[in-house]
C-alpha cells in the first residue's frame, strides 16, 4: 500500500486535505475528482456523482431548508415557496401575450 502523505505528494494535494476527504470532512470537488481519476482510474464523474447525491441527502435531512420548500405532486417536483409566490405576483401582475 501506499501511505496518505506519500499519496497526497503523488497527486499534488495537501495531506490534510487528502485526509479530509478520505475521512468525509471534506466534499469531494470536481478537482479532486479529477486529481483521484489521473492518480487510481476511478471514474471522475462518478465521484462527483456520490458526492452529489449525498449532498442531496444531508440538505433533505435539513428540517429548516426543508420548511422552505413544497412538494408539487401533480408534476412530481419540488419548488421553493419564495419562487412560487415571486412567479404568482409576476403572472397576475402581467397581461398574458397575445398568441397568434
Amino acid at each position: 500500500g501506499i501511505s496518505q502523505r506519500r499519496f497526497a505528494a503523488q497527486i499534488g494535494m495537501s495531506y490534510s486535505v487528502l485526509n479530509e476527504v478520505l475521512n468525509a470532512k471534506r466534499a469531494i470537488t470536481t478537482e479532486y475528482a479529477l486529481l483521484f481519476e489521473a492518480a487510481l482510474g476511478i471514474n471522475a464523474k462518478l465521484l462527483v456523482n456520490m458526492q452529489t447525491d449525498y449532498n442531496m441527502q444531508i440538505a433533505k435531512q435539513n428540517a429548516s431548508f426543508m420548511d422552505k420548500l413544497i412538494i408539487n405532486p401533480t408534476a412530481g417536483r419540488t419548488l421553493h415557496k419564495t419562487v412560487l409566490q415571486e412567479a404568482g405576483d409576476y403572472f397576475t401582475s402581467c397581461p398574458l401575450p397575445k398568441i397568434l
